[in-house]
């Protein structure tokens, strides 16, 4: 029989080159402190954004002897977590995400040594299991880190650290409850971090030189995956959506059969999600229709979308869904602003820049023709020229799903 062990999520300290990160994009500082005894500092109250997180198992007596030093506690621990990512061409001990060119590099059953010890920031006490290594290893740990669309960002993998223990917790309530809010406040704490960062430093790409850790292309993949994060989370299980606001109603993401094979953030930015059970008609909702294939919508027509993204007179964010009526641009108003991205593509639409627009938080939503009601577009990024990217004098990108009607039938 399995022995009776204690869950821990740990928090602990990144190392020095996102401190350079940070430091580059203006948000370094306003860490705490490492208390002495990490073992009563709970990440509860300590939420650091810039940390990573693991979960581990310790043993129930160990935990409780309080003339134990935390090194010795953790002796006979085990972690586990998603270990960021390296090079394809690199021997790795854990499953391979598929990834062309960085693969993740699987945490699975580790020791703790010294070094890791002492980079221990926080410790969160969530529950008690009765489960051997193995088991965890290969029933949770192993499906979860399979089908887990890795992007390098540290964030992604305090998503996963805290999705596992969710999974090893899911029939301890006060447990999962713990967790939801925990992925609530890591989230809230970087994107105000992260997003604020990028909206101030419009211009740090110019000043960044060839020999800096993180260079131009570097620089912008973390900061843009941050729009992504919603991306990077396959729903294996229901995970209390509502990371941010109550729901009337909520539906299950089953899980993601399809994200385009050849998406990159800014290209082919669609994907389809599969629900645990059908959307029923309501008096406040009701379905769409798709756009014709090959569809193109007109400049200067007019375009309707909803979100809960960020308006800048609404502090943190809005709690009830907006709506934002907009005109179609012709694409040639887009491509002016980013012609790097846009070069060359149909594949988009262009809307809004009249004083109206969509921000942080709207990625993903319906752009819909306010005559026809069809589904003409999904918002993509926004665009800046010497601006925050979703100020309203800027269009937005949007996927044109006229576009894409061969591929999401396939799925239907």
């Amino acid at each position: 029989m399995a022995p009776k062990r204690i869950v821990l999520l740990i928090s602990q300290k990144l190392d020095e080159s996102v401190d350079s990160f940070l430091y580059r994009v203006g948000t370094l500082g306003g860490e705490p402190s490492r208390p002495p005894n990490p073992r009563i500092a709970p990440v509860v109250g300590n939420v650091w954004f810039a940390s990573h997180l693991s979960v581990s198992l310790v043993d129930a007596d160990a935990w409780e002897n309080a003339d134990l030093s935390l090194l010795e506690t953790f002796k006979a621990a085990r972690r586990w977590e998603h270990g960021g990512w390296v090079s394809s061409g690199s021997s790795i001990s854990g499953t391979s995400n598929g990834a062309s060119s960085n693969v993740g590099r699987a945490g699975r059953c580790e020791k703790w040594n010294e070094k890791s010890v002492e980079s221990i920031q926080a410790i969160q006490k969530l529950g008690e299991v009765e489960r051997t290594d193995d088991d965890i290893s290969h029933q949770v740990f192993d499906p979860l880190f399979k089908d887990w669309e890795y992007y390098p960002v540290w964030w992604n993998c305090q998503e996963f650290a805290i999705r596992l223990a969710y999974l090893l917790l899911k029939a301890n309530k006060e447990a999962c409850e713990t967790l939801v809010g925990l992925a609530r406040e890591f989230r809230q704490q970087i994107i105000e971090r992260i997003t604020d960062a990028r909206d101030r430093n419009m211009g740090l790409f110019t000043r960044l030189k060839a020999q800096d850790v993180f260079d131009r292309r570097r620089f912008d993949w973390w900061l843009t995956n941050m729009w992504k994060l919603e991306m990077s989370i396959p729903d294996l299980e229901p995970f209390h959506e509502e990371f941010y606001f109550p729901a009337d109603v909520l539906y299950w993401v089953q899980g993601i059969p399809c994200k385009h094979r050849c998406w990159w953030y800014a290209v082919n930015d669609i994907g389809i999600l599969k629900l645990e059970t059908p959307v029923e008609r309501s008096d406040t909702i009701d379905y769409v229709a798709l756009a014709a294939d090959g569809s193109d919508p007109v400049p200067n027509s007019i375009a309707i979308s909803a979100g809960w993204g960020y308006q800048p007179d609404i502090t943190p964010w809005p709690k009830q869904l907006s709506k934002v009526v907009m005109p179609v641009r012709d694409r040639e108003v887009c491509l002016k602003l980013s012609p790097a991205a846009l070069s060359g593509r149909t594949t988009v639409i262009c809307v809004g820049g009249d004083g109206k627009g969509l921000c942080h938080r709207d990625s993903g939503g319906p752009v819909i023709d306010q005559e026809t009601r069809q589904l003409i577009g999904v918002v993509s990024f926004g665009l800046g020229l010497g601006r925050p990217s979703c100020a309203p004098e800027n269009p937005m990108v949007c996927t044109r799903v006229g576009s894409y009607i061969s591929f999401i039938k396939k799925y239907l």
